[in-house]
C-alpha cells in the first residue's frame, strides 16, 4: 500500500479546484515535484498500512496510544487495530502495553532507521528542487544561502516563502559557507560557533569573519552540543575521557563539519588522541543521523546537539553551548532584501517556531567582535 507523507506537497498546494478541473492559480506557471513514498509489507508480501510509521512515532513521543490517535486524527478503535498485530506475543514486537504504551527496542530501532532514511533523503533532495516553469512571468530574486546543516533552516525557508521571501538553501559546513560569502558565492552564510570567547574554535571562526568586508552577523538561534548516549547509559559515560577509557563505540560527524571541528577541539583541550576513540572514523552527515545510529544500537555514543538527542529520547551530556548565525555583506544592492529578511527574523512566527522546538532557544545576543 502506498501513501504520501503527511505534509501536502507544494505542487498540490499551488493547485486549486475550479468546476471540477485542476488549474494553476494564474495558468502561467507549471510545477513539478519529486516526492518519496513509503511502502510497508510483511515478509510474505502482505501490504501494511503505511500510517503505522507516523503512528509509532506519535506513540514514541506521547507514551499513549489514545493521545497518538488524537494527534493523527484517527479513532482509537482504528489505531488499535493498526498496531494490534505488532503488539501480540508472536511475530516482530514493536509495541508493549502496560501503564501507557511504549515502543520495544525493535520499535525504536524501526523509527530510528526511518529517521535515518529521511535524513539521507533530505540531503539528496537538494539536488531535486521543485521544477518551476515560468511561461510568461519573470523570475523573482532568490536569496542564496550556504549554511551548516540544521533542520530548523528548512522551517525558516518554509515560513519565509509564505512571507514572499524566496530562499534557496544549500548545505555545506560553517567554514566553507563563510569562504563562499567572502568570494561572492552566496548572499548569506549560515554558521555556528561556541559561545565561549576563549574556546579555540570560537577564535578560529572569528578570524574567518574578520576577512569579510562590510559584514553583518545576525544570531538565529542557540543550542547545546554534547555527548549523545543510549537512554539508560548502561556504560555510565559522563565525559570525553570515558569514551577512550571505557572503549565506547562511537559514531562521528563528517570531516569538515562545524560539529566535527568542535569535537576535535574538545578532544585536543582534554589531551585525548582521536585514535583512542573506537569508531572515530565512522561518519554521519547530520545530528539526527548520528542520534538515529545510537538509538538503533549501532553505536554507544556520538556527539551532536541536544535537540536530536531529545527527539530519540537519548541520554544527553552537555559539553558546549553554541550559537547559530546568519552573515551577509552590507551592500547597497542587497540592503533592501536584507531588511526584509531581518523583519522576518524578528517576527512572532519565527520566534514562536524556535520556542516550540525542544533543545533550541532564541538568542538576542548580537555578535561581539571585541
Amino acid at each position: 500500500m502506498r501513501a504520501s507523507d503527511k505534509k501536502t506537497s507544494k505542487t498540490t498546494q499551488k493547485m486549486k479546484r475550479v468546476s471540477g478541473k485542476s488549474f494553476s492559480p494564474d495558468r502561467k506557471t507549471l510545477f513539478a515535484q519529486i516526492e518519496p513514498r513509503w511502502v510497508l509489507a510483511s515478509a510474505d508480501g502482505t501490504a501494511v498500512d503505511v500510517r503505522l510509521l507516523p503512528l509509532l512515532e506519535a506513540i514514541h513521543e506521547s507514551g499513549s496510544l489514545q493521545q497518538a490517535a488524537q494527534t493523527m486524527g484517527l479513532s482509537y478503535r482504528y489505531t488499535w487495530a493498526l498496531v494490534h498485530p505488532w503488539a501480540g506475543p508472536e511475530g516482530l514486537l514493536l509495541l508493549s502495553r502496560g501503564q501507557g504504551s511504549t515502543l520495544t527496542e525493535a520499535g525504536i530501532a524501526l523509527i530510528a532507521q526511518v529517521e535515518k532514511a529521511r535524513a539521507r533523503w533530505h540531503d539528496e533532495a537538494e539536488r531535486w528542487q521543485d521544477l518551476e516553469i515560468r511561461l510568461e512571468t519573470a523570475p523573482t530574486r532568490k536569496i542564496h544561502i550556504m549554511a551548516s546543516h540544521d533542520l530548523l533552516l528548512m522551517d525558516m525557508q518554509s515560513l519565509a516563502t509564505k512571507k514572499g521571501i524566496d530562499l534557496e538553501i544549500n548545505f555545506s559546513n560553517s567554514a566553507d559557507a563563510l569562504r563562499a560569502l567572502r568570494k561572492g558565492g552566496c548572499d548569506i552564510a549560515g554558521f555556528h560557533m561556541p559561545s565561549e570567547p576563549g574556546q579555540i574554535l570560537h577564535r578560529y571562526m572569528k578570524t574567518m569573519l574578520g576577512d569579510i568586508p562590510n559584514l553583518v552577523c545576525r544570531p538565529l538561534f542557540a543550542y547545546t552540543q554534547g555527548l549523545m548516549l543510549p537512554r539508560k547509559n548502561a556504560r555510565r559515560v559522563k565525559n570525553l575521557n570515558d569514551l577512550a577509557r571505557r572503549k565506547i563505540s562511537f559514531v562521528n560527524r563528517q570531516r569538515g563539519s562545524g560539529t566535527r571541528l568542535l569535537f576535535d577541539a574538545l578532544l585536543s583541550e582534554a589531551g585525548i588522541d582521536p585514535i583512542r576513540i573506537i569508531g572515530y572514523g565512522n561518519e554521519e552527515f547530520t545530528h539526527h543521523a548520528v542520534a538515529a545510529t545510537i538509538a538503533a544500537g549501532a553505536a554507544e555514543a556520538g556527539f551532536g546537539n541536544e535537540a536530536a538527542a531529545r527527539f530519540f529520547k537519548l541520554t544527553f551530556v552537555p559539553l558546549m553551548k553554541e550559537k547559530y548565525y546568519l552573515a551577509w555583506r552590507d551592500t547597497k544592492i542587497f540592503r533592501d532584501i536584507s531588511l526584509q529578511l531581518v523583519a522576518f527574523l524578528d517576527s512572532k512566527n519565527w520566534r514562536g517556531k524556535i520556542r516550540k522546538k525542544p533543545g533550541y532557544r532564541f538568542d538576542d545576543d548580537p555578535y561581539n567582535d571585541d
